[in-house]
């Protein structure tokens, strides 16, 4: 069901900027992921690229 709706996600808004609210870890490992806290960036990486860094996000 999951890969049904990623894929459905993904063809419906190419293109185009999307905000996509994910609770399972599979899925967020696939896009970019923008840590805000209070309002502001902290950080905007890709799932390892967030893990290497061991920021905000780790």
């Amino acid at each position: 069901m999951d890969d049904l709706i990623r894929n459905a996600v993904k063809n419906l808004i190419v293109g185009r900027i999307r905000i996509i609210i994910v609770h399972r870890l599979a899925t967020a490992r696939e896009y970019r992921i923008i840590v805000i806290e209070e309002g502001a960036v902290e950080e905007s990486e890709r799932f390892d690229e967030l893990l290497k860094r061991r920021g905000k996000y780790y």
